[in-house]
């Protein structure tokens, strides 16, 4: 039985590196989408980044990416493992003062 790699057409852009940094960059310009302070923009601030990416994109569509991306960084931070896709990293490096854990003092 002969196992084939995944052909490039069989791999969704959404999945990709370029795409990945490109849905980062348009995050990073809208904080009220990383920043849990400000709530009440986020649905028009992922229809502006959706029409920003083109190519088919919706607001629901670049949010469940950015969920994955964001998830993997943050487990990446915690573990030390790479995050996904592997090379997004530097990119999420704005996104560390915004995941620091509170200190619990008693």
């Amino acid at each position: 039985m002969d196992i084939k790699p995944k052909e490039p057409k069989d791999i969704k852009p959404e999945d990709s590196l370029e795409y990945a940094i490109k849905l980062v960059n348009y995050v990073r310009q809208y904080p009220c989408l990383y920043d849990g302070s400000n709530t009440f923009a986020r649905p028009e601030a992922w229809e502006a980044v959706a029409a920003k990416l083109g190519g088919g994109a919706t607001a629901e569509s670049s949010m469940l990416t950015w969920k994955k991306i964001h998830y993997y960084y943050k487990f990446h931070l915690k573990k030390g493992y790479i995050a996904k896709p592997k090379g997004i990293a530097p990119y999420l490096a704005f996104l560390r003062p915004f995941m620091e854990e509170p200190e619990h003092g008693i």
